[in-house]
């Protein structure tokens, strides 16, 4: 199975990590959404090998609530993070 998670955990610095994991395999695309819906940040559509991948993104986001949404050939999987500054 594919994972997902953010650290840390409230970001507060402005630099987003995110780690995934794939189990296999798999083309997949990221997307941070805020809580309301809207799409604050897509990344580009990409294949990643079988094990983890991380990434590190600056983020210029006000305080809140937000999902790290990751959409694989096999999977909808999501990862709820906080901004305090």
């Amino acid at each position: 199975y594919h994972k997902l998670s953010v650290n840390p955990n409230p970001v507060k610095d402005d630099e987003l990590n995110i780690l995934l994991t794939a189990e296999k395999n798999t083309y997949g695309v990221l997307r941070l959404i805020n809580m309301n819906g809207s799409v604050v940040k897509n990344f580009s559509g990409r294949f990643y090998k079988k094990g983890q991948t991380q990434i590190k993104e600056k983020i210029m986001l006000p305080n809140g609530q937000y999902f790290v949404i990751w959409l694989t050939n096999e999977k909808f999987l999501s990862y709820q993070f906080t901004v305090i500054k």
